[in-house]
């Protein structure tokens, strides 16, 4: 061999360098990937939000109402049972609960917008909070009533699904103790 030509054995330094390169480039990226996720969220969702709200109901009390309670309902109400789906048939599997997780949050989203808007602080929470004040009258109180009306609904489901569970294992305890004939 000539002396500008040494092999290098692997894990030397220009290839530690390359890869250290590549994971600063990942931080890097999934940073600013972050940082718009959060400018989007904090200042565009609410406003958007209380726009398309706005545009829906056009003012007038009884579809705000109608409209908050179906918005509230179902963006309770599914969030509800894509956890129970989990719960009951995956129980165990830490994948099936972090994309139930997810799913029930993305199916929760316009009620996790319409409390950020009710209780931010922003300038976007505020100037949403007007717009559904305007715009959307009675839009978040139809909202409450309808989660308040879907966790009663999943509550009484629960219940009579546990009281069936406990009624079949006594009579099966019942007929197992009985005297056979």
């Amino acid at each position: 061999m000539t002396e500008g030509t040494q092999l290098q054995p692997e894990g030397t330094a220009p290839e530690r360098g390359s890869r250290l390169g590549r994971k600063l480039v990942t931080v890097v990226l999934v940073a600013v990937l972050l940082l718009g996720s959060y400018v989007f969220l904090v200042s565009v969702l609410p406003r958007w939000w209380a726009q398309q709200v706005g545009d829906q109901v056009d003012g007038d009390l009884t579809t705000g109402g109608l409209l908050g309670f179906t918005y509230g309902f179902l963006a309770m109400l599914f969030p509800l049972l894509v956890l129970g789906v989990v719960w009951r048939f995956w129980p165990r599997s830490v994948w099936a609960w972090v994309v139930g997780a997810c799913l029930a949050i993305l199916l929760a989203t316009p009620n996790l917008v319409t409390v950020g808007i009710t209780l931010g602080t922003g300038s976007a929470a505020h100037a949403a909070d007007r717009t559904l004040d305007v715009d959307a009258p009675w839009f978040r109180g139809g909202m409450v009533v309808g989660v308040a009306v879907a966790l009663l609904l999943v509550s009484f489901l629960v219940y009579v699904l546990a009281s069936r569970s406990r009624a079949r294992e006594s009579a099966r305890e019942a007929q197992l103790g009985a005297p056979r004939e």
